[in-house]
């Protein structure tokens, strides 16, 4: 999907639209242990209600937070996680199970792989994914047939991977930081670089390619 010679910092996160006969929802893929880590950084962890589940030899869990009234439900693979948040407390197993019925999961060390099963009149379509390039910048990518995708109207700069719009924002402490946003035929890539004084930045805006199949 992404072609540059910086290195990626690990898989790919992605977040999913999984359309079925009984509704819409969203789902995130991320790394086996994923939600947890990045709960127990922002330090709302400890504060979920946290159940297990299995389903069809693999382990399920739920983590409900009380204050706000919701439950988040993972699927839990040898290499990667599938997660599903929706409204309620005390939301039962089955409805997750339910869900996962109508997808066929295929994890591996490259990726986890989320199908919809033929015969259900379900599809699954990726709204954004994301990534980060070692020591350089957050990577945001979102394919540009989707409704929510906008391009900026004032004029781009024609780059490798398409067209290229930068933007700096001053903010309240007096630091920069220090965005770009690259459109191709099928993809909008956000790069929200990590030093805006890098001479990297430049150099990676402008050779980085992104293709969605």
């Amino acid at each position: 999907m992404t072609e540059t010679k910086q290195e990626l910092m690990g898989p790919w996160g992605f977040k999913l639209r999984l359309r079925q006969q009984s509704g819409s929802a969203f789902l995130c893929t991320g790394s086996i242990g994923s939600f947890e880590a990045v709960e127990r950084h922002t330090g709302r962890l400890d504060g979920y209600r946290a159940r297990e589940a299995r389903y069809q030899g693999r382990a399920l869990a739920s983590y409900e937070d009380e204050e706000n009234a919701t439950t988040t439900f993972l699927w839990l693979g040898p290499h990667h996680e599938l997660s599903w948040t929706v409204g309620g407390r005390d939301v039962s197993f089955d409805m997750f199970a339910r869900m996962l019925s109508g997808v066929n999961l295929d994890d591996s060390p490259a990726g986890l792989v989320v199908l919809a099963k033929r015969g259900t009149g379900g599809s699954v379509a990726m709204t954004v994914a994301a990534n980060s390039l070692v020591n350089l910048c957050a990577l945001t990518v979102m394919p540009t047939g989707d409704p929510s995708v906008s391009v900026p109207t004032h004029a781009g700069k024609k780059v490798a991977g398409g067209i290229l719009w930068r933007s700096d924002e001053k903010l309240a402490d007096g630091t920069v930081r220090r965005s770009a946003v690259i459109a191709s035929a099928s993809a909008l890539t956000y790069l929200g670089f990590f030093d805006p004084d890098s001479s990297a930045n430049a150099e990676v805006a402008e050779s980085i390619q992104v293709q969605l199949a």
